[in-house]
C-alpha cells in the first residue's frame, strides 16, 4: 500500500461474511467516504460481485483491501470469493491486497486484543462509526453484522501499516 499512499487516494475495503459483506471507503487513509453493510440475497458470488463493480464505478478505488481467507475446506467459500475478487481487480485494474487477520492483530496489538476492543479504537479514530458500535456480545450471542464494518477498516489499516516500521504502528 505504501506505494499509492498519497493524500487523495480512495480504499475500498471489504469483509465478507455469509449474508453479504462489510465495507468502507476511505480517502487518504483518514476520511471516511463511505460504509456500511451489504445484505446479499442470493449464496451465489455472482450478486456480490455485481455489487463490487458498481463500488468500483461509483468510487474509483485506487486499492481494494479484503482478508487474507486460509484456503481449507471449512472456509472454501470464502476463498473463492476472495479469488474472485482479485480477478476482478485485475479485470478493472484495481489491485486488490489481501491481510490476514493475524496482520490485524499484530495492527493493534499494542491497543486492543479483541475484534471488540479493536471496534471500540476504531470508533474512537472514526467518530462517524460511533453510532453503529455494536454492543460486546455474549458467547450465546451471534455477531452483529455492523462488526463488518469495523473488520474492513481494520483490514485496511493493517495494510496501511504494514510497509511501516514497528515503532510507527505503537
Amino acid at each position: 500500500m505504501s506505494s499509492t499512499n498519497q493524500s487523495y487516494v480512495r480504499v475500498l475495503a471489504i469483509d465478507p461474511c455469509p449474508t453479504g459483506f462489510g465495507f468502507v471507503v476511505v480517502e487518504g487513509g483518514r476520511r471516511l467516504v463511505d460504509w456500511g453493510v451489504a445484505q446479499l440475497w442470493s449464496k451465489d458470488a455472482k450478486e456480490m460481485f455485481v455489487r463490487i463493480n458498481a463500488m468500483i464505478d461509483r468510487y474509483r478505488p485506487a486499492l481494494i483491501v479484503a482478508e487474507d481467507v486460509p484456503f481449507n475446506g471449512r472456509r472454501m467459500r470464502g476463498w473463492c470469493r476472495m479469488k474472485s475478487l482479485q480477478d476482478l481487480g485485475k479485470r478493472r485494474g484495481v489491485p486488490v491486497e489481501c491481510v490476514t487477520r493475524a496482520a490485524v492483530k499484530r495492527a493493534f496489538a499494542s491497543v486492543a486484543t479483541t475484534k471488540q476492543e479493536v471496534a471500540v479504537v476504531l470508533a474512537e479514530e472514526f467518530p462517524e462509526l460511533e453510532t453503529i458500535l455494536p454492543r460486546p456480545r455474549k458467547p450465546w450471542m451471534a455477531e452483529d453484522r455492523q462488526m463488518n464494518v469495523f473488520d474492513a477498516l481494520a483490514f485496511m489499516i493493517a495494510a496501511s501499516r504494514r510497509d511501516q516500521p514497528a515503532a510507527a504502528t505503537a
